[in-house]
């Protein structure tokens, strides 16, 4: 398994926070927004692929040293 530095799993965990928000962000819009049909399969991988990228997120800052 690859061993980053400080920094580097510091960058990491920057982009996977940041995947997470925009996969939120997708996933949550069309409730916001006016639309004539919901697709629950969107939200539903949405929010799962949010969930990941905010445990991968977390684990990157754990796993830097």
């Amino acid at each position: 398994m690859f061993r980053f530095n400080r920094g580097q799993a510091k960058q990491l965990a920057e982009f996977t926070s940041n995947l997470c928000l925009f996969f939120f962000a997708t996933a949550l819009a069309p409730l916001f927004a006016e639309v004539d049909k919901f697709n629950n399969v969107v939200i539903t991988l949405g929010l799962i692929d949010g969930i990941i990228c905010l445990i991968m997120s977390l684990s990157f800052l754990k796993g830097g040293k």
